[in-house]
Parts: structure tokens; sequence; C-alpha cells
């Protein structure tokens, strides 16, 4: 087992409420070890936990070389040990809540049931499996490597003329996936920046397409939406439409995912909405991440689930900007854990006062680091330099940082 994984898992897991195991020695020649983020106290946990400990034995007793680490968030030992009692696998000690934290922290964990598989190196092969497991009776998909958006696309998808167009051809050119419905008003909002952004590029001769994946509550709203469009569709009530949205937590919408279909499908952006809607004229496209961006650009996937460091000023502050660039751009060079970097002025959305009242941020400059539900306020009296975000971050890094929850 890896020097990696035993320094995420800790020296110790439990095997039962009363045995300690040396971590090592307990995964033994696991290829594939589940990370399991539950509490008895969670009715989605309780229904989910019986099904993996089905599939657990299954699996197992196929002779697959697979270990389930139990992560609690049980409110009280006695909960842990009730609730531990009805799993066959392993688990973090309860007492170590630090372990539990940092594991929350380092697969940015916000909700629960919440199964992620890595292998015996430590490296991510799903990082949100629990749906996977559920949809799998045998375990035939094991160990449920997440599919890219072409295998959720398939092969084909609809142009303008109903013609059938073939996924195949994306694969050349940027492309993007827009979740989007006629009864939704910031969508219809949306739509026409779109459209005039899409003929932007065309015209500048760029590579880029748009399927239109439909979220409409009948065929004839559809049908009347789709006309505004002149990109390709996913067609009416098609279940790929919420294949994506699911593999991709997208939980609202206008939604626009950006693909690069030259690099496998890889997620560009999911922030394509907030990204477009400030860049019409396709002046940033494919619109890769910016090391610091507006607060406006965030979406709510990002800010729940993703490691964020936001930086409030009253007004511009150039330095600070020019700053926090520095620091991402140092961090994300040597390879330091990924932080999404965030600055408001205070003019650019209402966020940033909701966020200065949920974590009580004051003063003219405030900064908060976000691993929700845990947070971590930056110093009042630390600048907000190179030095200091930097000293900050790597604290966090080392979490040696001492943090709040929302929970």
């Amino acid at each position: 087992m890896s020097d990696k994984l035993i320094q995420l898992l800790g020296d110790t897991l439990m095997s039962d409420k009363d045995t300690p195991l040396e971590a090592a020695a307990a995964l033994g020649d696991a290829e594939h070890i589940g990370i399991y983020f539950s509490a008895h106290w969670c009715p989605p946990c309780r229904r989910f936990t019986p099904q993996l400990a089905k599939m657990y034995t299954t699996l197992r007793g196929d002779g697959k070389k697979f270990q389930v680490v139990f992560v609690s968030s049980d409110k009280s030992i006695e909960q842990y040990n009730e609730y531990f009692g009805e799993m066959p696998w392993l688990a973090v000690p309860f007492e170590d809540r630090a372990r539990k934290g940092s594991l929350a922290g380092e697969f940015e964990v916000s909700g629960i049931p919440r199964l992620v598989i890595v292998d015996r190196a430590g490296n991510v092969v799903n990082e949100s499996a629990t749906m996977d497991v559920m949809k799998d009776n045998t375990g035939a998909k094991y160990p449920w490597v997440p599919p890219t958006i072409f295998d959720l696309l398939g092969d084909e998808v609809e142009g303008k003329d109903g013609a059938k167009v073939s996924v195949a051809s994306l694969r050349d050119k940027v492309f993007a996936v827009y979740l989007s419905a006629h009864w939704c008003p910031p969508c219809r909002q949306f739509t026409p920046r779109l459209i005039e952004c899409y003929n932007n590029l065309k015209a500048a001769g760029k590579e880029f397409e748009v399927i239109f994946g439909s979220n409409d509550q009948d065929e004839d709203q559809y049908d009347e939406y789709y006309r505004e469009m002149p990109w390709l569709t996913l067609g009416y009530e098609d279940d790929r439409v919420q294949e994506v949205m699911g593999r991709h937590g997208v939980r609202g919408i206008p939604s626009l995912l950006v693909f690069d279909g030259t690099d496998g499908g890889r997620l560009i952006t999911e922030s394509g909405v907030g990204r477009v809607a400030s860049d019409v004229a396709g002046a940033e496209f494919p619109w890769e991440p910016r090391a610091v961006n507006p607060l406006a650009d965030a979406s709510n996937e990002q800010l729940n689930a993703k490691q964020c460091f936001v930086v409030l000023t009253k007004g511009e502050d150039t330095a600070v900007v020019e700053a926090m660039k520095a620091v991402a751009e140092d961090r994300k060079a040597s390879g330091k854990p990924a932080v999404l970097f965030f600055h408001d002025s205070g003019a650019e959305s209402g966020l940033a006062d909701r966020l200065r009242s949920m974590f009580s941020l004051t003063g003219d400059r405030a900064a908060v680091l976000l691993k929700l539900p845990s947070y971590y306020p930056y110093p009042e009296a630390q600048e907000l330099s190179v030095e200091g975000m930097a000293a900050f971050l790597a604290k966090a890094d080392a979490k040696e940082l001492e943090g709040k929850s929302l929970a």
C-alpha cells in the first residue's frame, strides 16, 4: 500500500468498534478502496449502506480485491458504534475527527452519502461513485471508472433539420452542453447572449458547437424554444440530459458545460454561463480557467463542493488581485492542491454581501477559504499580500488551520 494512501487514511483503521489494526496490514492487497463518507442520522446513507454492503460481499466473493473504509459523520460514539456494527468493512477511528475533516477536505465532500474510489497508490478513480454503485446491481462495472462526455452522449445527436449528427464529429472541436428550459426566466435571458456568442465564434472561424440539453416540461415548449437556437440538440425528454447533469453535479439551470473534444472530452469549465455572459465576443474562448475569477462567475457547484479562496474588497483593488494571481499561478506550477480563487470588489454581485454575513467577515479587505461545510477566515491582521496568502494556504495544505463549520 502506498505511503500516499496511508497518509490519507492514517496509520490505524478499525475492523470493528473494539479492534484497531495497522492500516497497511488491514488494507492488505486491496487494489481499489472505497472511502465511504456516511452517517447513522442520514436517511439516504442508511438506504445506500445495505446496497454497498451487498456489492462489497459480491465483489469479494468473486475474488475482487476491493476494500471499503467508513469515514463517519456521526454525532456520537454510540451512533458510530451502532452504524459501524452493520458494516462488513474497515473504518477510520471515530475519535480521529481531524482525519475525518482532512479527508472531507481532500475530496471536497459537501454532502453524504459519498463514495470515493481510489487505487492502492491513492489516485482517484471515481470521485463520486455512489450513483454508479446504485445503478450496477451485479458489479459488472467495477471499479466504476466514470464515463467520458462522449460515453454519456452516445453515438448521435440531432441537427436543426432533424438529421442525425455523429458525436464523433465533436472530437475535433470545443463543444458545450447547454442545459436549459423554456419555462426558466434566467435561461431565456441567457440564451440570446449564447446565440450571439455562438454566431461570433462561427464568423471568426472557431471550431465550436453547442448541444441543447432540454429540461422543458412539454414538447410544445421544447419545440418553441429550440426553434430559437442555431445548434444541435439531444431532443425532448432524452435520458442523456439527466445523465450529464448527474455526472457533473448540475443542480440548477441555465448551465453551460464546455468540453475540449480534441483532448478526450476534457471539461474546460462548468461555469460557461458566467464566462459567456461576460465575453459575448468570444475573446477568451475556449474559456480555460483563469488564475483569479470574478465571484459573479462562481457556480453553486464550485462554492459548495470545491476548495475556494474568496477575497472581498470594498472597491477595486488591483494590488490584491495581482497578488492573488501570483499565488494562484505559483500553486498551479508547483502542483499544490487545487484551489479556486475568486475576487469581488463589492460591485459585481450581491453574493459578496451574503458571504460577509454568512462567515462574519468584516473590514474593507476580507478573505475566507471555503471547504464547505468547513471554512477558514483569513486573519484580519495578516496582509493580503503574496507572502501572506501563500503562507495561509500553505497552512491549509498542511491541515494546520483552525476552521469553523456551517454544519
